[in-house]
């Protein structure tokens, strides 16, 4: 998500107009309190808050905080491998008319599920898999097509279960993986294909040879950039763009059950209604806001909205993990963060693909932060900006934000 700057929009004014004269919907949680007595209520905050603030000027968000209206902001912080979300919004006991209670419109709905299962099938992902593991794409002869998705299911949990036979038999625990099965009909043509994300415990060639059809087969290890595997994820969840009645395209994601979960909290502490306020009116300010208040990470996205209507903010902060003396890493892929290092030293990195990281150095001014570095299997000792480094696998505990 690219981080969103004030602007100007055509459909500020609107917006502006429909959130003037919005009261007080929340009690407002006392200025030395930390818990709250009353129970909060879920809704799609995220659907709630769909507009971004570059369609406001400056001086049109003032306007709109000036309104006298208390809420008290929530902080949804969810850990997956060595990614973060951050996620700030409007908490209710009792949510006001303007939001939506209920979803009775089925394509909201299916909207709503479809963008929550692509971000839990995300999070599972980061949280449970790195480039030791494997991606592995498959596919069926053109006679053995599945012809219903049931059926494409059912040949793949079969192959998941020859997959375990083979590891049971050799000691090992149950496979952990992420598959999606991709099943298009269009008219009598049936195309169907698989993506699996799964541990890298068994060979290669064996996880190949189990699965005994189609010849466009292909198996590789992951790899890891700033926002971990996410762009994978989205990849093999994202929605078709050829849904008709003539073609019917269908995606579900499946994941074993010895996946752990994504570690999430929440806190009512962390950004206050000020400062939410204060971060809509400088968006320019929330990547330094977000790593100095979380200072294990860099923050590599960031975005705010608004609710047209009444005029509440929502804000969102994707973290990526920084690295510590012990850690393995790859260099990252923007090559701006390394072009200010000396040509010896960029062909010098330009050889390896993995290095330990030996120190750290972190400022408080940023762009200062230096790494030292050695390419595995050596003894040299390379400094490169700590920002450069992708932690692929963690070389001490893992501590929460």
């Amino acid at each position: 998500m690219a981080a969103a700057t004030a602007g100007r929009g055509g459909a500020a004014e609107q917006n502006l107009t429909t959130a003037k004269g919005v009261r007080s919907v929340q009690p407002f949680l006392a200025k030395n309190s930390r818990k709250h007595s009353g129970k909060f209520e879920s809704y799609d905050y995220e659907a709630e808050f769909d507009l971004p603030l570059d369609q406001l000027t400056e001086a049109q968000i003032r306007e709109m905080i000036d309104q006298e209206r208390r809420v008290l902001y929530a902080t949804k912080i969810v850990k997956h491998g060595t990614q973060a979300d951050v996620e700030i919004y409007p908490d209710f006991t009792h949510l006001p008319g303007t939001i939506q209670r209920d979803r009775s419109n089925r394509e909201a709905q299916r909207n709503l599920n479809d963008r929550n299962s692509r971000k839990e099938c995300e999070r599972r992902i980061n949280a449970n898999f790195g480039p030791s593991d494997y991606w592995v794409t498959l596919s069926c002869q053109p006679r053995e097509e599945p012809q219903t998705i049931e059926e494409a299911q059912r040949l793949f949990q079969n192959y998941i279960k020859r997959i375990n036979y083979r590891r049971k038999k050799r000691g090992m625990e149950p496979a952990r993986y992420v598959y999606v099965t991709d099943w298009t009909k269009n008219g009598r043509r049936v195309r169907t294909h698989y993506h699996l994300v799964m541990d890298g415990d068994l060979p290669m060639e064996e996880v190949l040879e189990l699965w005994g059809h189609g010849r466009k087969n292909k198996i590789e290890y992951l790899v890891l950039d700033e926002r971990g595997l996410s762009g994978l994820a989205y990849y093999i969840t994202k929605p078709h763009a050829s849904d008709t009645e003539d073609i019917k395209h269908k995606k579900k994601w499946t994941a074993s059950k010895n996946l752990k979960r994504p570690e999430e909290r929440k806190n009512h502490r962390d950004f206050g209604r000020r400062k939410v306020e204060r971060l809509a009116c400088r968006q320019a300010d929330m990547f330094a806001t977000m790593e100095k208040k979380y200072p294990r990470y860099w923050c590599e996205a960031a975005e705010a909205r608004h609710n047209g209507i009444n005029g509440y903010f929502y804000l969102r902060a994707v973290l990526r993990e920084r690295c510590q003396p012990g850690d393995l890493v790859a260099l990252t892929g923007k090559p701006e963060l390394l072009a200010e290092l000396p040509p010896v030293i960029q062909k010098k990195l330009a050889k390896y693909k993995r290095y330990i990281v030996l120190s750290t150095e972190y400022y408080e001014i940023p762009g200062q932060e230096t790494a030292i570095i050695r390419p595995a299997g050596t003894k040299q000792q390379i400094a490169v900006p700590a920002r450069a480094c992708i932690v692929y696998e963690k070389g001490g505990g893992k501590t929460w934000i």
